[in-house]
C-alpha cells in the first residue's frame, strides 16, 4: 500500500505526504499507458538538465487533461516544481497565458502591475518588454540543478498569441535545460499558429487516438 510505497522511495515526511495526496487524487488512466509512459520522460529530462517538450493532441474527451493530471503527480512525487495554466481560462486578453503562470509561478507584481497598465494602453511599446523582462526574470526561477520544473498547459491552442510566443522563448533561458513543458491542443486544430509551430518543433507529439472498446 501507500506506506510500503513511502518506505521503498524513502521520502521525507513532505515527500511522503505528497505521496498518499496523489495516490488519493490521481485519476485512473485507462487505456492510455503508453502514451503517460512517454510524458513521463519529460521530468526525467528536466532533472538530467535536458529539458524538453511535448504537445498532446486529442479530440474533446480523449483525456487530454486526465493525461496532464497524471503527469503532474508524477513530477511532483519527484520533487519537482509543477507550473499549471490553462489556455481558455485566460482566453484571448493579451498576456493572459503569461500572467497565470506568473502568479503559480511566483513572479511577483511587477509582472501584474505591466500587464495591468497595458490593458489601459495595449500600443505602448515600453511596458510590453516591461512584462516581457518581469516574465523571464520569474521564469530564471523555474527550474534548476536543485529542483527542475515541469510547465503544463491545457488547451494552449485557446491561449493568447502574446503569451505563446513568451513560452516559446523559454528555451532561450538560462533556466532552459531544467524546465520541462506539456502542452495540450484539440485534434480539431489542424492549422498551429506561428508560436504554436514554434513550440512543436521538436516536440515529442502525443496523439490520443480514440479507445477500441477492448480498451475502455
Amino acid at each position: 500500500g501507500v506506506a510500503r510505497l513511502i518506505a521503498v522511495a524513502e521520502l521525507p515526511d513532505d515527500g511522503a505526504s505528497t505521496l498518499l495526496q496523489a495516490c488519493l487524487t490521481t485519476p485512473g488512466i485507462v487505456g492510455r499507458e503508453a502514451e503517460l509512459e512517454r510524458l513521463k520522460r519529460l521530468p526525467l529530462s528536466a532533472a538530467d538538465g535536458r529539458g524538453t517538450r511535448c504537445i498532446v493532441r486529442g479530440a474533446n474527451g480523449s483525456g487530454r487533461t486526465r493525461l496532464l493530471d497524471a503527469l503532474a503527480v508524477e513530477a511532483e512525487v519527484r520533487g519537482q516544481r509543477v507550473l499549471r495554466a490553462e489556455g481558455g481560462l485566460s482566453g484571448s486578453r493579451a498576456y493572459g497565458l503569461a500572467r497565470e503562470l506568473g502568479r503559480a509561478g511566483d513572479a511577483g507584481d511587477e509582472l501584474e502591475r505591466a500587464a495591468a497598465q497595458l490593458e489601459q494602453d495595449p500600443t505602448d511599446e515600453a511596458l510590453a518588454q516591461q512584462l516581457q523582462a518581469a516574465f523571464y526574470a520569474a521564469a530564471q526561477r523555474w527550474g534548476s540543478r536543485a529542483q527542475a520544473a515541469l510547465i503544463i498547459v491545457d488547451d494552449c491552442d485557446q491561449a493568447d498569441a502574446e503569451s505563446l510566443k513568451l513560452l516559446a522563448g523559454l528555451q532561450r533561458t538560462a533556466a532552459a535545460p531544467w524546465q520541462s513543458m506539456a502542452l495540450s491542443l484539440r485534434a480539431e486544430r489542424k492549422d498551429l499558429s506561428a508560436p504554436l509551430s514554434v513550440l512543436a518543433r521538436d516536440a515529442d507529439i502525443v496523439e490520443l487516438e480514440p479507445l477500441g472498446a477492448a480498451q475502455i
